[in-house]
């Protein structure tokens, strides 16, 4: 993956708290584009290239189930991360098909964000355990 200054995440949130804050708290880490619906993330997805993608499982258009299954038919070394509010229908099942590499409960502390998208950080919540 590359660097941090260089990473380009794809933030998917209905919610304009998250898609306004998140650019602010990661401007210097990383190049987040922050959109409010399954429809504009396939679309920047069409016309940019994007090392991360963190999408909220219940989304307006289409569950973010959805969302990750078309983008990684796209681009299946994309990084998938689902996150919501409480544990969403059959996330086992997404894990184990492979759709989703990591499943966040909201509010996701920003200060151990790249941490947890490289795998580097447990925190209470995260549904993956690693050594």
């Amino acid at each position: 993956m590359s660097s941090r200054a260089t990473r380009r995440l794809l933030l998917v949130d209905d919610r304009i708290v998250g898609r306004r804050l998140w650019p602010q708290l990661l401007e210097r880490e990383t190049h987040v584009v922050a959109v409010a619906d399954g429809a504009s993330a396939l679309q920047c997805c069409a016309e940019q290239q994007f090392d991360v993608v963190v999408a909220d499982y219940y989304l307006p258009d289409i569950t973010g189930a959805e969302l990750l299954r078309r983008l990684r038919a796209r681009n299946p070394a994309l990084k998938r991360i689902i996150m919501a509010d409480s544990v969403v229908p059959d996330l086992h099942g997404l894990i184990c098909e492979e759709l989703v590499h990591d499943f966040w409960l909201k509010p996701v502390p920003l200060e151990e964000f790249w941490g947890l998208v490289d795998g580097r950080a447990i925190r209470a919540g995260s549904s993956t355990s690693r050594p």
